[in-house]
């Protein structure tokens, strides 16, 4: 639902994993998401190129990460969130840490977020 909310108000949102499984694709297609790219290996270089591809300024972006291959695109992103069971570096460096663990809303919590604000 949270990817529905803040599509509906002509926000694109996506999935960019380092991982290509097909568990990601059926859930991007089932959602309807604007950008999916699995498999990826330079995630700043994609993040810029979807930018570029979409006339979006890297400060309008909003990424959650949880890893150590989110950091350098979280340093980049005007809006950098984390789930509460991301590792601490990243942790230590975004600009919200939501309450909720991966999987457990923490898309949900970081569109409320936005839309409210």
């Amino acid at each position: 639902m949270a990817f529905q909310m803040i599509m509906e108000k002509g926000i694109l949102a996506g999935i960019i994993s380092g991982e290509d499984v097909k568990l990601n694709r059926r859930r991007a297609q089932k959602l309807k998401l604007n950008i999916l790219e699995l498999g990826c290996k330079d995630k700043v270089a994609t993040i810029r190129r979807i930018c570029k591809e979409n006339n979006i300024s890297l400060e309008n972006v909003c990424y959650i990460g949880d890893d150590l291959n989110d950091i350098e695109v979280l340093k980049i992103v005007g809006f950098s969130c984390a789930p509460s069971d991301a590792i601490n570096e990243v942790k230590d460096i975004v600009d919200y840490v939501s309450d909720l663990p991966g999987g457990h809303g923490v898309i949900r919590d970081v569109v409320e977020r936005i839309l409210n604000s």
